[in-house]
């Protein structure tokens, strides 16, 4: 069964300047579809994406649970310096159909991170 993945941005500006941003992502028409619930370990835990004849993996989207304290470092091997994000905001990054894997880095155990594939 095929399945459709769609992303959008949405950014909107309010107080002494306003402006409405409403970016779409291509549709990936060949989305594997695939939801993890995950729990980092203290040091580096890799993410890999889901292999599945046929379809294509175009899209990473992390979910930190609510109430989050941690920095998560994203890095694209485990001895790259990488760079911190939010720690409770979701993170979301399209990728290239060649991508592969990525590590995250935490200090302190994280129990109930959301991962999506699309």
């Amino acid at each position: 069964m095929a399945i459709t993945a769609s992303a959008q941005l949405q950014i909107l500006i309010s107080g002494d300047d306003t402006d409405t941003i409403l970016q779409a992502a291509l549709d990936n028409t060949s989305s594997p579809f695939k939801r993890d619930l995950v729990n980092l370990l203290v040091g580096n835990t890799t993410l890999t994406a889901p292999v599945v004849t046929g379809f294509v993996v175009t899209r990473l989207t992390i979910l930190l649970p609510a109430g989050n304290a941690t920095i998560v470092t994203v890095k694209g091997v485990a001895a790259d310096t990488g760079f911190p994000i939010h720690i409770t905001d979701w993170f979301s990054v399209g990728l290239d159909p060649s991508f592969v894997s990525l590590v995250l880095n935490v200090g302190t155990q994280i129990n109930g991170v959301r991962v999506y594939w699309t």
